[in-house]
Order: C-alpha cells, then structure tokens, then sequence
C-alpha cells in the first residue's frame, strides 16, 4: 500500500535523491547541471538530445507533430531554449560517490539514427564513479507500425542501467529517474480549453493523482509514495511525459522543487552488487501524445493523462464512440 515512508536518505533541498540529510548545501550535487556535449538520438518518431554532462536526455522533439506556435517547426516537448518551459531528465546512483546526473559520461558514438529498415537501436553512455563504480546508461528506441504495447511503441525510450562493481566491497546503489521542469506553460497554451499542465502519478490504492506545482509550493504532497506499482510523470495539454517502472518492485515516488525549479520522480533499489559483478535495471519513459488507446496499453492508469478540462463531461463519452466506430471502419473521417 502506498505510503509515507519515514525515508532517512531523502534529500535536503539542493541534493540528488538519496543525500545524506547532514549533506551541506556546499556539498550537496546542484540538480541542474551545466551543458557538456550534446549527443544526436533520432527516429521516425523522436529527435533526443543525449547530455555528456549527466548522460540525460536534456531536447525531445516529435517529429510527427507540429508545434503550436508555427505550422514549419515540429513540436519541442522537453528542452532548455528560450520560449519553452526549461524540462530535461535526470538520472542516476545514488548514494553519494556514485555516477549520477552530473557525472561525466562518454558516448559510444556522436550521433545515432533509427534506420526505417531497423527495428530498435541502443546508443550507449558510460561513467565511473567512487572507487570504480561504473554506470552504463543504455537509450533503447524501436520503430512500430502500430504502437500496441510498451515493447513496440515509438514514444518510448527504454532507459536501462548496467552498473559494474569494481570496488573491493558490495555495494547497494538505489536508482533515481527524474523529471526537472519549470511551471512555464507550454507554447499555444492561451489556445486551449483550460487544462492542467503539471505532476501525476498512479497506483493502484491512491489510483490517479493531479499533485500542481502550486501543491508542492505549499508542500502539500504527501510525499513520497512507496508502491509496489504505478508511474510518475508530468502531463500538459495534448502530451505527457512518463516513468514506467516494471514488475512488482518497490519504487518510492517524490516530487519537490530544487533551484527553482520541480522535480518529480522514482527511486528503485538495484540490491546488493558484489565486487566484480554487474546489475542491470530498465526503466520506459514514455515521451508523446495523449491518445487513450495507446496510453491504456503501456501502463494501468496512464490514459487518464488524457485531460479535456471542463469539456470532459462530454469529450470523454464521445471518445470512446469514436474509438469503437474507428475500430469497425478504419477511417476517422468517417467515424466523425
């Protein structure tokens, strides 16, 4: 059952998830790092902008949809540029020592593409930490005609970690996965049906959660939530952003605002990692569109993303019409 943990690693304001509480400001890992080199991910799908510094994915494009603010451009979904909310993932080890967001990482490559003709591709970043702890993030990216499950969607961006213990002693890392994001509201959004741009998360005894930044201003999240399932991500009109853990392990779900800006995210336990051995862990982020059928398929819960704001009296019942008449003829003309 979800729950407030009595969590003595949570961090103190400035740290990464899993500081020491007596960690001093001074000491303490900023969470917004500076930019090293940028490192090119594209599909069909998604352009990705892969971070040196930290290893993260700091730009997302959709490349199959057009930006609110001008017909030529494709839609930005995370980024740090002028005009659009500064949003970037995070991850990492913790506790203190190990690789984390603003470790230096090395590509295997400048550049990766996704042939049309490929199925999936991995680009590969590596850093060593404390005592030789080395973190391999691993950023795996498929193409799909048809996006009906977790493994063949191409919207989702397998995060895995393969973490090395070349130090003398066992080693018990925890894994953090993060979204770092401003309150600025999306391009266009003067446009919409007032909806909500902000954190949600899911499991299945809170079932889903709507947590604003104005909510973790006024510290009012409850935070964190200990599960045994559900996701954690950041939602605004049209899109969303997701954490989808796997399988029946504890994650413990955080939100807090750090420098200004929200972060909102999941730490999973790794175990215990022998001298010599190696573990690995594989965390989805989901990065596209609210399409509920989709959404349904990739986790329990994550089509309620799908925000219509006051209209959703109406749109929602109206949806589903549509989705069972799109379903017999195959044309969404038609079932309009």
């Amino acid at each position: 059952q979800p729950q407030q943990a009595n969590d003595p690693s949570l961090p103190p304001p400035s740290s990464v998830p899993g500081s020491a509480p007596s960690a001093s400001p001074q000491a303490a890992v900023a969470a917004a790092p500076a930019s090293g080199e940028r490192v090119l991910l594209k599909t069909a799908a998604l352009t990705l902008e892969l971070d040196t510094l930290g290893g993260d994915i700091r730009t997302v494009v959709l490349n199959q949809h057009q930006a609110a603010e001008a017909r030529d451009k494709r839609f930005q979904l995370l980024g740090e540029g002028v005009g659009n909310p500064y949003y970037i993932t995070q991850s990492g080890l913790v506790p203190q020592g190990l690789p984390n967001h603003n470790s230096k990482f090395a590509p295997s490559a400048k550049a990766f593409e996704l042939k049309q003709t490929d199925t999936q591709l991995e680009a590969r970043m590596e850093a060593t930490g404390a005592d030789g702890v080395r973190l391999v993030k691993i950023y795996r990216v498929r193409n799909a005609a048809k996006p009906t499950s977790i493994t063949t969607n191409p919207y989702v961006v397998d995060v895995s970690f393969e973490v090395t213990n070349a130090s003398p002693q066992a080693i018990t890392p925890t894994a953090y996965f993060q979204l770092l994001r401003d309150n600025t509201a999306p391009p266009g959004g003067q446009r919409f049906v007032s909806t909500y741009t902000g954190p949600a998360l899911f499991t299945q005894v809170d079932k889903f959660k709507k947590v604003s930044f104005d909510d973790i201003d006024e510290d009012k999240t409850k935070d964190p939530w200990v599960a045994k399932d559900g996701w954690i991500g950041i939602m605004q009109h049209y899109f969303v952003a997701a954490w989808l853990p796997q399988g029946a392990v504890q994650r413990d779900f955080y939100m807090g605002k750090v420098d200004g800006k929200y972060r909102v995210g999941v730490k999973l336990p790794m175990g215990t990692i022998e001298p010599g051995k190696t573990a690995t862990l594989t965390m989805p982020l989901y990065l596209g569109p609210q399409e509920v059928s989709n959404l349904k398929a990739l986790a329990p819960g994550l089509d309620f993303t799908v925000d219509y704001g006051w209209l959703t009296v109406l749109a929602s019942p109206l949806y589903w019409v549509l989705e069972k008449i799109h379903s017999l003829v195959g044309n969404w003309g038609v079932a309009i």
